[in-house]
Order: structure tokens, then sequence, then C-alpha cells
């Protein structure tokens, strides 16, 4: 349990930080291309690892389609919404749009047979932790201009695309170990975003930004390599719904870092919207053990 716990933790720090620190790495490469240099890193780090200690799997026929999939849908759709997203959005903003990942976990999680229909009591939870987001980011999630809804609407694909591919994973992905779910998936789905970033973006695509540079190292080795190693072997630990709820701490987190790193403001009904936060998700657990 304590092994558990201090994942669970690491989690919300590497993923709290990573909505800040997205935007410093644009100043080492153009948003997709800064995406795509963050995941194909965590992939070749973690193929280097399971080489080392002759960890990779051998695959079925079906494997590589599920493999392709989780690449496209959880970093190719996933990370190029957000990063791109976030070019006329806040972090905040964004944060908050991401936190419907839980909601949309539980559907998903119904739709295919994972979970019951939800009941009131998990409802409630994920809505009073959904409410403490939006009071905890309440001076900073405004859109900038009209121009900006498609921006916001990208954000919301990134959830979406997780959720629905973490709940396919639970079902068919369990044979996979947590190095093979990982590594295939991150460079396939870091490499579909090189085209696109040549496609859509300006050079020059790599720029010398010390600070920039250390966010990408960063991004890649704690919050995509290390995040989704811990992610995917608590998917072997706990209900998808459940480990979904990282979501809601994460964004406590992050809007600390964002005054750390960015230098955002802190208003002062975030500590109410922290206390909302971890009453919703206690909310979801005692439901769950009930």
């Amino acid at each position: 349990m304590g092994l558990k716990i201090a994942a669970f933790a690491a989690l919300c720090v590497f993923w709290g930080v990573s909505w800040a620190l997205i935007k410093v790495s644009w100043g080492a490469a153009p948003p997709l291309m800064s995406a795509s240099l963050r995941i194909l890193g965590a992939g070749l780090l973690l193929a280097a690892v399971g080489a080392l200690l002759g960890r990779h799997q051998r695959l079925r026929r079906g494997d590589w389609g599920l493999l392709v999939l989780t690449g496209l849908a959880s970093f190719t759709v996933g990370y190029g919404a957000v990063y791109i997203g976030e070019q006329r959005v806040s972090a905040a903003l964004a944060a908050v749009l991401f936190a419907t990942f839980p909601a949309l976990t539980l559907f998903f999680s119904w739709v295919h047979g994972l979970e019951r229909r939800p009941r009131g009591g998990r409802v409630a939870g994920m809505a009073v932790s959904f409410l403490g987001i939006i009071v905890l980011f309440a001076d900073h999630i405004q859109l900038p201009d009209s121009g900006a809804h498609g921006y916001a609407l990208l954000c919301l694909l990134s959830p979406a695309a997780g959720a629905w591919n973490l709940v396919i994973l639970k079902k068919y992905g369990q044979h996979l170990n947590v190095l093979t779910l990982n590594c295939l998936p991150m460079l396939i789905g870091g490499a579909a975003l090189l085209p696109l970033s040549f496609l859509l973006e300006q050079g020059p695509f790599l720029r010398p930004h010390p600070a920039g540079w250390g966010a990408v190292l960063f991004l890649a080795v704690f919050s995509t390599a290390l995040a989704f190693f811990l992610y995917y072997w608590l998917l072997r630990q706990m209900r998808a719904t459940t480990l979904s709820l990282v979501t809601y701490l994460t964004t406590a987190v992050a809007a600390f870092s964002g005054w750390w790193i960015l230098g955002e403001t802190l208003s002062g009904t975030m500590n109410l919207g922290a206390a909302l936060i971890f009453l919703g998700v206690f909310l979801v657990l005692v439901e769950k053990r009930g």
C-alpha cells in the first residue's frame, strides 16, 4: 500500500509541474517539435532500460495494433492537442479542461463493461472535485479572445483520447508488461508528431535556450518516462476510474507550479479549491469502498 501511495504522489508532482514546463520548453523548439522530442526521448530512455534489464516482451499478433493505437491516442493526439491548445489558452485553463479525464474514464469504463452504472456518491465526488478545480483556477480560466475557443476544444480532445485509451488498455492490455506498454507507443506517438511539426510549424526547429532544454529534459525523464511507467504499473493495481483521480490532485500541483515557474498570481480562493478537490476524491473513494 505504501508503494502505491508513493507512486500516486509522484505522479501528482511530475504531471502537476508539467503544465507550466510545457510553455518553458517552447524556448527550445516549437510546440509540436518540443512534444515530439519529449516523447521520443522518453521512449528511447525506456528502450535502453528494457535492453539493460532484458525485459523486452515477445508480442502477439494483436498486440501491435493495441500498441500503435496507444501511441497515436495517448501521445500523438493527447499531447499534440495539449501542446497546440496551450498556445492560445493558459496553463491553468488547460489543466481545468483536462480535469474532465476522470468523468470520461468512468463513462468509457461503463461503456466497455468495466464498471457498473455510476452511483450518486461517485458522481457527486467527481462533481465536487471538478468544482474545486474551477475555484482553484478562478482567476486564470478566461479565454484570451473569441479565436481561442477552438484551442480550448483541442485541449478537451486530449483527456477524451487518454481516457478511452486507458480503458482499452485495462481491458485488453493486462498481459503486456509496463515497459512494453510505454516504450513502443512513445516511439510511435513521438515519431508521428515530427511530420506534423514540419508541416504546421515554422523554424528554427531547434534553438539555443538552456531553460527550454532543461524543461524538455525534465518532461522527458520524469513527466513522461518515469511518470507513465508508474501510471501503467498502478493500472495493474487498481481500477482505471480510481487511477484517473490523479488528475484532480495534479491540478492542485499545477496551480502552485504556475506561480513558482511562470510567475502566475495565487488567488485567495486557492485553499478553498484545494479543499474541495480533496473532499471530492475522498467522497469517490468512500463510495467505492461501500
